[in-house]
């Protein structure tokens, strides 16, 4: 366990420690976790057990948070790219017909990616069919 991590948070008694271990976990939150966790062994006061057990919760939604967003980051991305594509198709066959626009809408990244990769060699627009 690090030491003196350990002892920034054994010795929490003032809200400039609290912004301390805030700066900390910001620098590696998952560390500071570690170190939380590992600190069982050592007796702390009730104040800095009710502190430690806020920052956790705090650690534990940023994590959540986080992960939501790069979720939805890629969720846009997808969509973007099917607009993308679906553009060219307009393009490339002079129009694209509504069913195949909304079933680009619903494609995954790969099929999305193999049609962008294939449109060179498709002919007519009925070649989507193959990647529904």
């Amino acid at each position: 366990m690090e030491n003196w991590m350990a002892e920034y948070i054994k010795n929490i008694k003032s809200p400039l420690y609290a912004v301390i271990m805030d700066v900390l976990a910001k620098v590696n939150p998952n560390r500071v976790m570690e170190v939380y966790k590992n600190m069982g062994k050592i007796e702390l006061n009730e104040d800095n057990r009710i502190f430690l057990m806020d920052m956790l919760k705090k650690f534990e939604i940023d994590k959540k948070l986080k992960q939501e967003g790069k979720e939805e980051g890629r969720e846009e991305g997808r969509e973007e790219k099917a607009e993308l594509l679906a553009k060219q198709l307009r393009k490339k066959f002079n129009g694209l017909p509504k069913i195949y626009d909304d079933k680009i809408k619903t494609l995954s990244n790969d099929k999305i990616e193999a049609i962008a990769t294939d449109i060179f060699d498709m002919e007519k627009i009925e070649d989507l069919e193959k990647y529904f």
